[in-house]
């Protein structure tokens, strides 16, 4: 996370994690995952059965994890930094760097010519791609707290294969609860656990709440359950009418007319919001995502 140095001023809604212990247990997590993912051939190039690893990273800040994450040789590695100063710090982890003044990417052909740091927004960047032109399979970051909603809504339309964030613990534990509606469409996605819950002295400056790391696990389709699968089909109408959707993804699901949904729902007295996915209340999704549940799915 960003900050100047020791000062007390945080830049960026951002702290700076400064414990080389727990850097060293978050590269350790991200390599048994890889390594685990690696056995199940989900980050695995079939073609020559070699191990694919294009790794993007979020907020560099003064480069502590990027260093480490550039020690494991990835096929490809970006990294986003929104600030300045920290830009500056990080230029030197890319050798010999070279500006392009139109889109201030940083890149280097003495490590490899598909590294690169970018001055960037790290929302903007990821709103400007899709499925098909987001190639990497591994998403980490020290987040803030400010963006952590926009950048979970990023991935439930991007579906990196494993995520590791370090974030506030708060945040973690809303993500575990199901009890929000980016939180049940995230949990029909990704396998979702807390590694590690890390004290704000660990931090500079020092955070006055608890941080945790998560790691998220892209499900495969035969991990899915029936009720995981119908809220993968809703997410994919994420911008569209909510009745519309529900039903669209019942219909897909059980591959029957959307007329006999119509008519199940209209039996059961579940009256769905006209209004988008996207901006429909928490409460009133979870309301009616829990009675859809309890009619079409079994336990």
């Amino acid at each position: 996370m960003n900050n100047l140095n020791n000062s007390s001023t945080v830049i960026f809604d951002q702290h700076l994690l400064n414990n080389p212990k727990i850097i060293s247990t978050i590269i350790s997590e991200l390599t048994s995952k890889i390594e685990s993912e690696n056995n199940k051939n989900s980050v695995i190039n079939s073609s020559n059965n070699t191990q694919v690893i294009n790794i993007l990273e979020i907020g560099g800040g003064e480069g502590v994890l990027t260093k480490e994450l550039l020690k494991l040789k990835p096929n490809s590695f970006t990294c986003l930094e929104i600030d300045d100063k920290m830009v500056d710090k990080l230029k030197p982890l890319f050798c010999n760097s070279n500006l392009n003044s139109s889109s201030n990417i940083y890149s280097t052909n003495i490590i490899s010519p598909s590294y690169s740091l970018i001055h960037t927004n790290a929302i903007s960047y990821l709103q400007s791609l899709n499925i098909h032109t987001f190639k990497y399979n591994i998403l980490i970051g020290n987040i803030p707290y400010s963006i952590t909603q926009p950048l979970y809504i990023q991935l439930l339309f991007l579906n990196p294969k494993i995520v590791l964030f370090l974030q506030s613990h708060k945040t973690s534990r809303t993500l575990l609860e199901k009890e929000t509606k980016l939180s049940f469409l995230l949990n029909s996605i990704y396998e979702i656990k807390i590694t590690q819950i890390i004290k704000g002295e660990n931090f500079t400056p020092p955070a006055k709440t608890l941080s945790s790391t998560i790691l998220l696990t892209l499900k495969s389709e035969s991990d899915k359950c029936e009720f995981d699968k119908f809220l993968t089909f809703l997410t994919k109408r994420y911008n569209q009418q909510f009745n519309n959707s529900v039903v669209y993804s019942l219909a897909q699901l059980f591959d029957v007319g959307k007329k006999e949904i119509k008519l199940k729902l209209k039996e059961e007295n579940i009256k769905l919001s006209l209004e988008k996915l996207n901006v429909i209340s928490n409460e009133e999704f979870v309301k009616r995502i829990k009675e859809i549940k309890k009619i079409f799915f079994v336990d």
